[in-house]
Formats: C-alpha cells, sequence, structure tokens
C-alpha cells in the first residue's frame, strides 16, 4: 500500500524542492515529484512544513529493565517519535550494565519487544575475555567507554576486537585522574574543559596502540576540545555535541547552570562558551568534519531530578523536543535545511556505518520527518521524564514521521505503530566499512 507526503520545502540530502511530494510504495521512495503519484495524500504544503530525511539520534538513555520506573524502552522510543526521530542508539548504563552478553541480549529483547522506532545499542567493556566473545555474537553497533573504563585492562582487547568487526567505540571524553569532587553547584569548574582535553590526548594514544578502530567522542561540551580532537585525530575520528550544551546561550529563561534540572555530565559551561561551540561545530561542518548532534536523552524520576544538587543524578531529558529546538535554532541563524540534514541524519548513518538510511531517493527506506512552523502551541511530552527543551518554545512541530514507509506518528493522531514496530539497526540497515 503506497501514499504520498507533500510538504512546502522538501529536502532528500541531495537537493531541496519547494512544494513537492514523495511517493512511497512498499516501504521504500518511489517518487520525488511537484504532484503526489498515490493515495491517500497528506499534503502539509502552506504551513510552512519542511520534510527532511529521519533525524537519528545516536546517544540516548532510554533505561528499562531494573531502572523502567525512569523511562523504559516504550515510553522513550514514544518520546522520539514525538520528537521526529526514526532510530535512536542506546547506551549501556543500565541495571544491569550491559558488560555481559547475558545482559546485552536482555536489552535486544526488550528493545525488539517496546521499541517503536528502528534501534540500535552499545555495549560496555567487559570485565573479561569470556563475556567479550560473546557480546560480540549479538548484533551491537559498537562500545560505549565510560571514564571509569580508561584503566580497565579489557579496553585495548575490546578496542582491537572492535577494528576488527567494524563496530564503533564511542567514548565519554573525561578523563577521570583531571575531575575534581561533586560539589553540586559550579560543576564547570570541578569538571574542566581540561578534562576533555585530556582524555582526547589518552583516547588518541590507545586508539593508536590498540587497533585503530572507528573512534566516536560523544556530548562533546568545550569548543577547545572539537578543536583538540580535530587536531589530534583528524579524518580517523568523529564527534557530536548535544543542543543542550550547543543552545544554553539560547536559553530565555533564568539560567539554570547550578540547579538539578541542568546537572549533566559534561556539565552545561554558560552561554559564552555555549555560543562558542555553536559556532565551532558549524565551522567543523562545513569543512567535512563527520560532526553531529544527539540528545544524550538520560532520564530520571521527577522526585530525583527535585533532590538537593549535590544528591540528584545527572542528565538531561529531551528526545520529544530537541530536533524541533535545533531545527529554529538554525533557520534563526540563517541556515538551512542542509545544515540540519547533515547535523541529525546523514553525519549519524555514516558515523554509526549504515547504508539505506539517512537520505532519500529512489529506492532508499523512506524514514522520513515532516516539521511544521505552524504548530498549535501549548507543551506536551511523551517521555516520563519532563524534557529541558519545553522552555525553548521551538515554533517548529514535529507533523509526521514515517519509518520504513509506514506513518508511524502525525501530530493530530499522536502515535500509530505499535510496540515492537521498531527493528534493529545492524539487521535492518547494510553495514559497510570506511574510513573518514
Amino acid at each position: 500500500m503506497g501514499f504520498s507526503v507533500c510538504a512546502d520545502r522538501v529536502y532528500t540530502g541531495s537537493g531541496e524542492y519547494k512544494g513537492s511530494c514523495v511517493t512511497v510504495e512498499k516501504g521504500v521512495v518511489r517518487k520525488i515529484t511537484s504532484r503526489p503519484l498515490n493515495r491517500p495524500v497528506l499534503d502539509y504544503r502552506g504551513t510552512e512544513s519542511i520534510l527532511v530525511p529521519g533525524v537519528i539520534d545516536l546517544h540516548v538513555h532510554l533505561r528499562g529493565l531494573r531502572l523502567s520506573y525512569k523511562e523504559d524502552e516504550e515510553t522513550g522510543t514514544r518520546a522520539a517519535l514525538h520528537g521526529g526521530v526514526v532510530a535512536v542508539a542506546d547506551m549501556p548504563n543500565t541495571v544491569p550494565q550491559l558488560r555481559s552478553r547475558r545482559a546485552v541480549r536482555e536489552k535486544l529483547e526488550a528493545l525488539g519487544e517496546k521499541s517503536l522506532v528502528d534501534y540500535g545499542v552499545y555495549a560496555g567493556i567487559p570485565p573479561d575475555r569470556r563475556e567479550l566473545e560473546g557480546i560480540l555474537e549479538e548484533p551491537i553497533l559498537g562500545f560505549k567507554v565510560y571514564p571509569e573504563d580508561y584503566y580497565s585492562p579489557m579496553l585495548c582487547t575490546t578496542m582491537r576486537e572492535a577494528s576488527r568487526r567494524d563496530l564503533l567505540v564511542i567514548v565519554h571524553p573525561e578523563d577521570p585522574e583531571s575531575l575534581g569532587l561533586e560539589t553540586g553547584w559550579a560543576r564547570q569548574f570541578s569538571r574542566p574543559c581540561s578534562a576533555e582535553i585530556a582524555a582526547v590526548n589518552y583516547m588518541a594514544g590507545m586508539w593508536r596502540r590498540c587497533g585503530k578502530p572507528r573512534l566516536h567522542f560523544t556530548h562533546v561540551s568545550c569548543p577547545s576540545t572539537v578543536e583538540k580532537i580535530i587536531r589530534v585525530m583528524g579524518p580517523y575520528a568523529s564527534l557530536d555535541s548535544t543542543p543542550h550544551h550547543l543552545l544554553e546561550h539560547r536559553v530565555l529563561s533564568k539560567n539554570i547552570l547550578d540547579t538539578c534540572l541542568g546537572k549533566v555530565n559534561p556539565p552545561l559551561r554558560g552561554p559564552l562558551e555555549s555560543r562558542r561551540l555553536f559556532h565551532r561545530v558549524l565551522d567543523a561542518l562545513l569543512q567535512g568534519y563527520p560532526v553531529a548532534v544527539a540528545s544524550d536523552h538520560a532520564p530520571h524520576a521527577g522526585e530525583e531530578k527535585r533532590l538537593h544538587p549535590l544528591l540528584c543524578p545527572p542528565g538531561i531529558s529531551g528526545l520529544d523536543y530537541w530536533p524541533g529546538a535545533l531545527l529554529q535554532n538554525l533557520l534563526s541563524a540563517g541556515l538551512g535545511a542542509r545544515y540540519f540534514w547533515l547535523l541529525v541524519s546523514r553525519n549519524p548513518s555514516l558515523i554509526l556505518g549504515l547504508s539505506g538510511i539517512g537520505r532519500l531517493a529512489e529506492g532508499v527506506a523512506a524514514s522520513f520527518t515532516v516539521f511544521s512552523g505552524a504548530g498549535r502551541g501549548g507543551v506536551e511530552w511523551l517521555s516520563r521524564s519532563p524534557p529541558y527543551y519545553y522552555y525553548m518554545a521551538p515554533l517548529v512541530e514535529t507533523t509526521l514521521v514515517a519509518v520504513r514507509g509506514v506513518v508511524a506518528f502525525t501530530a493530530d493522531q499522536g502515535v500509530l505503530v505499535e510496540p515492537g514496530f521498531g527493528v534493529n539497526l545492524v539487521k535492518a540497515f547494510k553495514q559497510y566499512s570506511r574510513t573518514w
């Protein structure tokens, strides 16, 4: 069964078409034309609408397992659809942590049963060779390196095996030996930019000694860190930053740097550093460097985020709103849909090593998002944790989300697919080997 979706602007990745329609048949894009070729027709022309390849969020914490009271695979991916996201990559800091084959399999099974969008999983650094070999039998995207893993005896072995199998090694860049005591306030001083710089230097050395795997630095919070990664790693690593680090300078409400709502690792740096980071990321993008934006969606129960800043857990929730907030800010800065596509769709698909997703062309999976400037206003969210972005009041809303040729969400009808609709990215989309 086919359908057509029309928008004021359709951005495919190779070009932009005004007032055009995407016709979908059998799960893939059939044609992009000036008039719809299939019915039913979902026509959003005249609403300042823009249709772009679907958002791929390569860093989320869906929680689940023993932390389902914070969020689970269903509520998290429901929020992802609300935000315009077609695929997520889930992090391993769960309970139990994904450092064993059993835990990884349990997480994959939970996602298979509950996810509403396509998904992938990173494993943690395992404690021994036996667990590593078991994890490598599972369909994962790669491994996540946390600060506590920097000096693990299994880190180098894991990196070598990731290199052999072309799996991604995604790094939290904060050197644990450079971090100060937790204070609850002024965390930008106890977790300084120098800790990120030291982490880049350390991981660059590990990369050279341990097989030179695909290396990715995530949630970079300092402009100097972006410069350091490019200078030290060149084309052999990629990076992302988050909307809350990039857009802090745009926040119009009271400053929340020293409250639990804004507590996150690495910490928010403040308006000046945020503005510099925003421009440095855009500069790297224009230079062709593999830079992306990811949410680092990290939900917590409401009572947890109301604790004293010294005691409350770090993490910012934002799957419901971050794509719209980022798109609005890029448009306000005079930048077109191409920049948005590169940061949230094309580059994430390349970083994850996937083809057949992240662009729109004939015969490619019809996973795309329509955003509209004619939002109905109001604030609502589908995540269990209230989003940090709600008071940014994005002027664009998610109007429609299609995943593999199925309309999964519309602003009028809400979520239209059932839990278990999502499929593993490793199985659904061809992986390929590449070096930047």
